[in-house]
């Protein structure tokens, strides 16, 4: 797993961010990058196919900060390499000056960890995930098993729960745009789920009114019935309490669609919503 981008790297990326979309040249250094493992070949293609420059380099600068610790010194050389020394000399000068102040914070500020509790500076959304697997998860202690398990939910069966992905990319309004990185999403929550040994149910790209059937055609699925959970995830655009199918139409009130009037099989089961949706 590659993890996330170190923070003060962030930091220089966004700084600089203005500067980088409207000075990078792009055709050569995507190859760097992808040559480096930076990218991948979908990631390439993706940020190629936008027909302006500054989309092209927007949509880089988007995907770098989760491409790992790596990433920011292989963009770096990949400037050096491609006859843009200047901006990398930017990067590396504002890198530099973060970590000054850094070491200048007075004790009084600086935060005071427990001993042996791990300490990261990356923020949570950046680490938990690079878009390339699921996070590790610890297995609990036998004593805390032990002293919890008669108030935890049953979860023996195999597989534990089905689990319904929707994910749209491609929307018919240009105004939502396409949902750059979305394939990275889907690849990360599928092995999340199967690791955790779910059914997986993949759909994608779906207008409001398929997403409805997708949804109560799943809550109406037999298995549930001899099965210890369920999930489902939607990854799209959104708006407060609703979420975009790709013809531009709202979706509402996903949440009841697993309630125990519309899904009695899930009755007194744990029931897992993630909503991803961008507004």
């Amino acid at each position: 797993m590659l993890g996330g981008m170190k923070k003060r790297h962030i930091d220089a990326l966004t700084k600089l961010r203005v500067s980088l979309a409207k000075e990078l040249v792009p055709d050569e250094l995507l190859e760097h990058l992808l040559a480096d493992g930076v990218l991948t070949p979908i990631m390439k293609e993706t940020i190629e196919s936008n027909n302006r420059r500054f989309k092209q380099n927007t949509t880089l600068l988007d995907l770098l900060p989760s491409r790992g610790p790596l990433a920011f010194s292989f963009f770096c050389a990949a400037l050096q390499n491609t006859g843009q020394q200047h901006l990398a000399r930017q990067l590396e000068a504002l890198v530099k000056t973060g970590e000054s102040k850094e070491t200048q914070l007075p004790l009084s500020v600086q935060e005071t960890v427990p001993r042996g509790r791990p300490y990261s500076l990356e923020s949570f959304e950046m680490s938990i995930d690079d878009g390339d697997g699921p996070v590790s998860v610890s297995h609990t202690s036998v004593n805390f098993y032990l002293s919890h398990h008669n108030q935890a939910y049953k979860m023996s069966t195999i597989p534990r729960g089905l689990a319904l992905i929707i994910s749209n990319i491609q929307f018919s309004d240009p105004e939502l745009g396409h949902r750059y990185g979305g394939e990275v999403d889907e690849a990360s929550l599928k092995n999340l789920f199967a690791n955790f040994n779910y059914k997986v149910i993949f759909r994608s790209d779906l207008t409001a009114q398929k997403m409805m059937s997708e949804l109560v055609h799943f809550s109406s699925l037999p298995e549930h019935a001899h099965l210890d959970s369920a999930i489902i995830a939607v990854l799209s655009h959104g708006v407060d309490g609703a979420i975009y199918g790709t013809d531009s139409q709202l979706v509402k009130d996903i949440f009841v669609i697993l309630d125990n009037a519309h899904c009695p099989q899930l009755q007194n089961k744990p029931k897992m919503f993630f909503i991803q949706a961008c507004r």
